[in-house]
């Protein structure tokens, strides 16, 4: 079954079209529930219906991207809902004292999110990163790469993110921002100061949902 968006007359991709076009960068609802601990309700299920995003944009993303259902959890609460020692966060960065850590939560959306830094200015400061993204591009917020990144762990099997950082739309207290990534036997959050140039620093991308429902 296809639904049609009135406003660009594009026909909605089906979450079954979607897997199959993403392949192992899909991460589907049931994998939330499972891996979470989580249930969505009738409106939850209904908001999450259609993919805002077109065919061809997945198409163009299938290598690069992995997609996937957002649920209303905070760092915090991730970090509960993960295998013990996966989710490492420094001492000096208390997360309990943090607001992007308690008070920031993934939207309950479907992301499109970079699954590697493309190599882009891995040796630039923040802000002559975010110069780099096109139209079609944000930063995301920890929280939405902790929780892609630790539920595409727990169903592939794999680190995304292993051998460098990437940086995130958040600010620590200290106004430094917060970075993920070195995910070896745990996922590691950081914080530097947006100037900082390091060749295993990168930027975290997502692709803006495209369609409106």
């Amino acid at each position: 079954m296809t639904t049609e968006n009135s406003q660009n007359n594009v026909t909605a991709v089906t979450q079954e079209r979607a897997r199959a076009i993403m392949g192992t960068n899909f991460l589907g609802i049931e994998d939330v529930i499972k891996h979470f601990s989580v249930s969505f309700t009738d409106d939850e299920m209904a908001a999450l219906r259609d993919i805002p995003f077109t065919e061809a944009e997945l198409l163009e993303c299938k290598d690069t991207h992995v997609l996937f259902p957002g649920y209303p959890l905070s760092i915090l609460e991730i970090q509960y809902r993960v295998p013990s020692n996966r989710l490492r966060i420094p001492y000096h960065i208390p997360l309990e004292d943090k607001d992007f850590s308690k008070m920031e939560k993934v939207g309950l959306r479907w992301y499109l999110i970079r699954n590697c830094s493309e190599g882009r200015a891995m040796a630039e400061n923040y802000w002559d990163q975010i110069a780099l993204l096109d139209k079609t591009e944000e930063v995301p917020r920890a929280c939405e790469m902790i929780y892609m990144i630790m539920l595409y762990f727990m169903v592939y099997q794999k680190c995304l993110f292993d051998n460098y950082f990437v940086r995130c739309k958040d600010n620590s207290s200290k106004g430094y921002c917060v970075s993920i990534g070195n995910f070896h036997v745990y996922l590691n959050v950081c914080c530097w100061d947006f100037y900082v140039k390091d060749g295993h620093i990168g930027l975290a991308t997502s692709r803006k949902p495209s369609l409106e429902y």
